[in-house]
């Protein structure tokens, strides 16, 4: 015997910590899961188009629908991570567009901007009319959201980059959502009626966009 404890005697556990490991790693797997039936969702939607039935987004995951919405709430939380995906795509390519606003090129940014916009509605084609034509048959405002937080990022760029200039930035924040509205337009027509190469109208947007900024002094 060793201060009490025998052969006999058995090792101790931390019951909480016990519980609590079980618990991280049932998470774990929900949430790897939930990943899973997500990238399933998405491929179904990239190959049968905005139309594809939650049946079809379900059996690709190897669940029915109600398994499915235990992971998401709901249809409409589905088409939320949906979205989330897609959006984060768009949002960090436009991001990287605008950082590079004080280079010297405001004009080579808003086209880079504009063509970060309509290429990932091009690659994506399928995804982007799925969400947008969600919000409208719903009344949901997921992608008018995102709009509106670019709006604001630009129109942030547009006040720093008109003070260097010495221009009155006192119109930026109407300028940025004018010009990312109509860019968030075109690309919603431009997803539906593909009759332009993308190089075309990202040319077309940004001559548009650009003398309306240039105009102003």
């Amino acid at each position: 015997m060793i201060c009490g404890v025998t052969a006999d005697t058995p090792p101790a556990y931390d019951l909480a910590a016990m519980v609590e490991a079980a618990g991280v790693q049932r998470s774990a797997l929900r949430a790897g899961r939930r990943e899973a039936l997500l990238d399933a969702a998405i491929g179904v939607v990239r190959t049968d188009g905005p139309r594809a039935s939650m049946e079809a987004l379900a059996a690709a995951g190897g669940v029915t629908k109600p398994i499915l919405y235990r992971h998401f709430g709901d249809r409409d939380g589905l088409v939320a991570a949906i979205a989330e995906r897609f959006l984060s795509r768009l949002g960090a390519a436009i991001d990287a567009a605008l950082a590079s606003w004080d280079q010297g090129d405001p004009q080579g940014v808003l086209r880079t901007s504009i063509d970060g916009y309509l290429s990932l509605v091009e690659e994506d084609n399928h995804l982007y009319r799925f969400l947008v034509q969600h919000d409208a048959r719903t009344g949901n405002h997921t992608t008018s959201d995102f709009v509106r937080r670019v709006s604001e990022q630009v129109a942030d760029v547009l006040r720093s980059a008109f003070v260097v200039a010495e221009r009155d930035p006192g119109n930026a924040e109407l300028w940025a959502h004018a010009i990312v509205g109509m860019v968030h337009a075109a690309g919603d027509w431009w997803a539906e009626d593909q009759t332009m190469s993308r190089t075309d109208v990202v040319a077309a947007v940004t001559a548009l966009a650009w003398s309306g900024l240039d105009g102003t002094r």
